[in-house]
């Protein structure tokens, strides 16, 4: 989340805590999201591209989002 966060403006409300650098390694890694999605053009385009994601939903729909996939 705080990946996300740090992409464009805020996912919550609420600060939540974590680390940047580890969430672009989850993404571009054992998370496999680069697999499908694009964050600041790294990744693909098979899905959406999620660099404003952080700007249109807050955490509690981010989770939900992840959730129902």
């Amino acid at each position: 989340v705080a990946f996300i966060r740090n992409v464009r403006a805020t996912a919550s409300d609420l600060v939540v805590p974590g680390n940047v650098q580890n969430g672009m390694t989850v993404f571009t890694g054992v998370g496999n999201c680069s697999r499908c999605h694009m964050i600041r053009g790294q990744g693909s385009v098979l899905g959406p591209d999620l660099s404003s994601i952080g700007a249109e939903l807050n955490l509690k729909k981010l989770n939900e989002a992840h959730r129902s996939r």
